[in-house]
């Protein structure tokens, strides 16, 4: 994704990227609808948009890959590292649910 939006897209022709684009779009559309599915469920906060709770998770996900400096800017350590990785899980669930983590208790 972080390729195709810098326009370094690695597709053959014009076409493919078509349908792979459209595959995308298909598959955050379902991606969308099982987000509003877990919020009718309690999975995902009451009042959060769930295509918000989608596209938060993964610009959360994909940050310390297309972001590593930012990263580690903000939180101070290794964008990469299972510490971080466990920060933004966590920060993302408190976030989107009203579960509590392993932290909170």
């Amino acid at each position: 994704m972080a390729w195709q939006a810098l326009g370094d897209c690695p597709f053959a022709d014009a076409e493919e990227e078509r349908l792979r684009a459209e595959q995308q779009r298909e598959k955050t559309v379902t991606a969308v609808a099982e987000a509003r599915r877990r919020q009718e469920n309690g999975e995902v906060r009451a009042g959060t948009d769930p295509a918000f709770a989608l596209l938060a998770a993964y610009a959360i996900t994909l940050a310390p890959v297309t972001m590593p400096q930012l990263v580690e800017d903000v939180l101070g350590g290794d964008p990469l590292s299972p510490e971080t990785r466990r920060i933004l899980r966590t920060q993302l669930v408190r976030l989107l649910t009203d579960e509590q983590t392993e932290e909170d208790e």
